[in-house]
């Protein structure tokens, strides 16, 4: 019987594929299963896959058409065998005792995750690292009281954040049916298979130490790329955060901020200059936004204003909620100016 199952998705990353691959295979703990999705990659990824199948009987590979991280990951999931499963992204590393340190903890404590600490390195063009920061942690188990009382606190300590940092029971996510939405192409399908996976999380364990390293790959030529389908995209998010919110019973005010922050995200989006809608294509697809149940604010313009929250995105908020696109339009305009004149 197989501990766990570690799934890793793979597309077009023959440059580091290998460092990633060798960082499982090293691990102190043995008694695993490593699950290669390789998602209809055009480079040597692939090949690179299959050499490591052959030479390692705990390695499995499996090839698909491109399907995208969450399709890549669901893959994964359907085909391991493992009592708890852990993901790795294709280019970060394990280090040596993240699976023996960390299965002891789920086990002694009977926990459904296991979340540790990650350490962040930022590569640029001259393969230049720095350390960005530590995504820290602090020891504790923690029971569904807990959970739902410091809700906010692990919110902003990212609990929810990353699927890469943690150890789950897989009849957890089978019991609940829980999927990575293949509908979220551009950001945020960690989030909401979180969201949807702490809903019914009776025990969490935090570990203080880092035990995956995550690379931030900057290039110094990068253009980022708009694209509206990342506000369908928080569409689902919030809608899968509202879900756990209202199941935990969390506090309206603190949901309330919360919203805020994903509205001003939209609305940016939507009024980006590199946006071809049209002024009113613009307004109409923001009010069948605020038309949505999860984008429901149930009250006045001072209590908006008052959320602990950026002026910028209160405003924003209850600009949009009041219709007053002409005047959000040219606000949001100005305020870009201003930050590229800074």
């Amino acid at each position: 019987m197989v501990d766990v199952s570690i799934i890793m998705p793979v597309y077009n990353s023959e440059k580091y594929l290998e460092d990633a691959i060798e960082s499982i295979l090293a691990q102190t703990y043995l008694n695993f299963e490593l699950i290669l999705v390789d998602d209809g990659s055009t480079d040597n990824s692939a090949q690179i896959c299959n050499q490591y199948m052959n030479k390692d009987k705990r390695v499995k590979v499996i090839h698909q058409k491109n399907m995208g991280i969450s399709g890549a990951r669901n893959t994964g999931l359907s085909n391991s065998i493992g009592e708890y499963i852990v993901f790795a992204d294709n280019d970060d590393r394990f280090l040596p005792t993240l699976l023996e340190d960390n299965i002891k903890l789920i086990k002694e404590e009977n926990a459904d995750v296991v979340k540790f600490s990650v350490r962040y390195l930022k590569i640029d063009d001259t393969f230049t690292t720095e350390e960005v920061y530590k995504y820290h942690l602090s020891d504790g188990v923690y029971d569904k009281g807990y959970l739902i009382s410091n809700y906010d606190a692990l919110r902003r300590r990212g609990v929810f954040t990353f699927v890469w940092n943690m150890i789950v029971k897989k009849s957890l996510i089978q019991k609940n049916n829980i999927i990575f939405d293949e509908r979220i192409k551009f950001g945020g399908e960690d989030n909401k298979f979180n969201y949807e996976l702490f809903k019914n999380v009776n025990k969490l364990v935090c570990n203080s130490k880092a035990y995956y390293i995550h690379y931030r790959r900057v290039s110094h030529s990068t253009v980022v790329k708009f694209n509206i389908n990342k506000a369908e995209s928080s569409i689902l998010i919030v809608d899968a955060e509202k879900s756990i919110v209202d199941s935990l019973g969390i506090d309206k005010s603190i949901w309330y901020k919360y919203l805020v922050e994903y509205i001003s995200f939209i609305v940016n989006i939507i009024f980006d200059n590199r946006n071809t809608m049209s002024f009113r294509e613009r307004v109409n697809y923001l009010e069948e936004v605020k038309r949505l149940n999860q984008f429901n604010i149930d009250i006045n313009t001072k209590e908006i204003l008052r959320i602990e929250c950026s002026t910028k995105y209160n405003i924003t908020t209850l600009l949009m909620l009041q219709g007053k696109y002409r005047l959000l339009d040219y606000l949001l305009r100005s305020y870009k100016k201003i930050r590229r004149q800074q």
